[in-house]
């Protein structure tokens, strides 16, 4: 394709039609990068008869098991809960969309956000199987961070960097590190860095220790 990869043109029609989608090229390096945006298979060049129709078969199968109804009714449940929503309210709920089914996740289990481009990667926590190390998973959805940091609530969720926002609940310290930086601990473990460009956004953690 002479203007777009097949990932710019994913990129593209993500945001309106998720399709089941089969990589096939010459190159190998590209795999990892397919399976990441939900490729149902990665067929390399050459391929025989078999090795296509394994692929087609898998396409088959995932068809076979999509349920149409049940994405209806949270499709549903979406625009009613969207509609009844009081106008300037922010997000109780994010919808993740992936090849087959959409689901909710609540924005109060979200310990934080971080942004590759125009995809969002939810990072929610179990507080209750923290000290397991389970309970954390990832969700990706398409939007761009600033977008949706306009659509969460400003006393529990703080933009902390460029590609970062946090959840002002999931924070166990922040500590001071080079520059005018931060380093933010969250009560999971993990370690995110607070900007100096964000510092001004201290004000609301400060507010929330209080």
């Amino acid at each position: 394709m002479p203007e777009f990869d097949g990932f710019e043109v994913l990129t593209e029609i993500w945001p309106h039609h998720q399709p089941f989608v089969v990589f096939t090229t010459a190159y190998d390096q590209y795999a990892l990068r397919a399976f990441e945006v939900n490729a149902i298979d990665y067929l390399l060049k050459p391929f025989n008869e078999v090795r296509f129709y394994q692929a087609l078969g898998r396409v088959q199968e995932r068809l076979a098991q999509q349920a149409q109804p049940r994405i209806e009714t949270l499709v549903n449940q979406l625009i009613t809960e969207q509609a009844s929503q009081p106008r300037g309210a922010y997000l109780r709920r994010i919808l993740v969309k992936e090849t087959g089914r959409m689901y909710f996740v609540n924005t109060d289990e979200i310990s934080h956000l971080d942004a590759d481009g125009n995809y969002i990667t939810l990072h929610t926590e179990n507080l209750s199987d923290r000290a397991a190390g389970a309970g954390l998973e990832r969700h990706t959805i398409y939007e761009s961070l600033t977008s949706l940091e306009t659509k969460l609530d400003p006393a529990d969720f703080v933009r902390i960097h460029r590609s970062y926002i946090v959840n002002l609940n999931y924070i166990a310290e922040v500590e001071t590190y080079f520059n005018g930086d931060y380093i933010v601990k969250l009560k999971s473990g993990q370690q995110l860095k607070w900007t100096r460009n964000y510092r001004d956004n201290l004000k609301a953690f400060y507010a929330k220790s209080m």
